[in-house]
């Protein structure tokens, strides 16, 4: 089946290059000019900046209750009319910068830990 795929990637292309693409120049795609690496810079400034500070914003607390938890029970009232909660909005909206992490904040919003389990469940 590959090599049957192959064959007709390869047949229809050239027919496409013979009939309805004829005359249409190929590009040719260009690298970016070489510049040398700053890895001071790299190190300090993205990695503090963009982010150390950006989750300790998101850990602030405010009283007892963490800046997370106000903006979920803000929220809540609004989103429970769509079948949602706070800490579902809050996941999608924190995780919209990397969608593999809107679980693992989920999860870890539902169970108001800094990690997904704890040590002394896994006792045998």
């Amino acid at each position: 089946m590959v090599i049957f795929g192959i064959i007709v990637i390869l047949a229809v292309s050239c027919l496409l290059s013979k009939t309805a693409l004829k005359g249409v120049a190929d590009t040719l795609l260009e690298l970016p000019p070489y510049r040398k690496p700053k890895f001071l810079n790299t190190i300090v400034v993205r990695t503090t900046l963009d982010k150390s500070v950006f989750v300790l914003k998101r850990a602030i607390m405010i009283g007892e209750t963490s800046i997370l938890m106000h903006m979920v029970q803000f929220f809540d009232p609004f989103v429970r009319q769509f079948g949602m909660d706070g800490f579902i909005l809050m996941a999608f909206i924190l995780g919209l910068p990397a969608n593999e992490i809107v679980l693992p904040i989920l999860l870890m919003s539902y169970l108001s830990k800094g990690a997904m389990i704890e040590v002394e469940d896994l006792d045998s």
